[in-house]
C-alpha cells in the first residue's frame, strides 16, 4: 500500500463526507433556531416544531 501524500482530509473516502455532514449540522440547527425563534421564515408546509 502506498503511502498518501495528499492532505489528510482525503486520505479516507469518508471523511470528506463526515466534513460535509458536520458542516450541514450546523448550518441546519441555525436555521432551525432562526425558524422557531421567529428571526427568520422558512418556506415549508411544517411549523418549526415538526
Amino acid at each position: 500500500m502506498r503511502s498518501w501524500r495528499g492532505p489528510a482530509i482525503l486520505s479516507f473516502g469518508s471523511r470528506p463526507f463526515l466534513l460535509a455532514a458536520v458542516v450541514w449540522a450546523a448550518v441546519a440547527m441555525g436555521f432551525w433556531i432562526g425558524a422557531r425563534s421567529g428571526a427568520i421564515d422558512l418556506p415549508s408546509r411544517f411549523d418549526p416544531v415538526t
